[in-house]
């Protein structure tokens, strides 16, 4: 292709454009795009004596602006221990019970997130803060303490803040939602009311599909059955229930469980401990 001259009109720089192949679009593949909620975020005077162990249904942004603080978590059977600083932000996955005690009287801000994450690490994930999230943190804090409702800026720095924490997560930790139509609308259904007795034929029906094409297009789409989707929805909206201080035989059959040892098992697969110690150790 030969540049045009200088002067030349826009109609002798269209002619000199070459035409663009007509080539079939390649075919739509999803991408792994990170997703999140913002659920709720504060920030507070701790004191020492403050910090404990707890856990949350949520993942969680911490961050401490003076002292050292200790976290210890157990993972694979064994103890573990790091070190967080105001050099540091750190992301904590749902259901893990850890330990901070920290050195000296601090501000922590913090923030409670929903993350599109297919998989959950087994240990707090910290992330050191450059000049830019030093900056974003220290505007996300300023709009918490205030108490008032957040600016446009300070809402796009609380957005920026959690996009470059998530980029520390593997690309693969992202749950790509179903390209097909019918299993988005069956997990929309799932999601807007889990505790509903959903069963596999009416999903199905629901979907315009066959129950066998329902159940192999759905694995194929999420890698899960739609049983097992279920129950991890039901014990999330199990978990949040309890955070929010609800009686914990009243959560149990809410949720569709109705035997209590049903239950705390497969409370304890999902969140490694039985809803009873959760209620006790959740970090309200």
């Amino acid at each position: 292709m030969t540049l045009p001259a200088m002067d030349a009109s826009p109609a002798d720089l269209l002619a000199g454009l070459e035409p663009v192949p007509r080539q079939r679009p390649p075919r739509h593949r999803p991408i792994a795009l990170p997703s999140w909620t913002v659920l709720h975020g504060g920030c507070r005077w701790v004191q020492p004596n403050e910090m404990g162990v707890g856990a949350s249904p949520h993942w969680g942004l911490s961050w401490i602006d003076r002292p050292e603080a200790t976290l210890r978590w157990t993972a694979g059977g064994r103890r573990h221990q790091a070190r967080q600083n105001a050099d540091v932000i750190v992301l904590f996955p749902p259901g893990l019970v850890v330990e901070r005690r920290i050195s000296g009287a601090c501000i922590q801000f913090y923030l409670a997130l929903r993350l599109s994450l297919a998989c959950r690490p087994d240990r707090p994930l910290l992330h050191p803060l450059g000049p830019t999230e030093a900056a974003l943190v220290r505007t996300c804090a300023g709009a918490q303490i205030a108490r008032q409702p957040p600016t446009a800026v300070e809402a796009v720095a609380t957005t920026a803040l959690v996009a470059l924490v998530c980029t520390s997560l593997p690309a693969a930790s992202w749950q790509v939602g179903p390209a097909d139509v019918r299993i988005r609308s069956a997990i929309d259904r799932m999601q807007a009311d889990p505790c509903t007795a959903w069963d596999n034929a009416a999903l199905a029906r629901a979907a315009g599909l066959s129950l066998g094409r329902f159940l192999r297009l759905f694995q194929a789409e999420t890698g899960t059955s739609p049983q097992r989707l279920l129950r991890d929805l039901r014990l999330d909206r199990a978990a949040e229930a309890l955070r929010r201080g609800e009686p914990l035989k009243a959560v149990g059959p809410a949720c569709g469980w109705r035997d209590r040892a049903a239950f705390s098992a497969a409370f304890r697969q999902r969140f490694g401990q039985p809803p009873g110690t959760w209620a006790r150790q959740i970090e309200r």
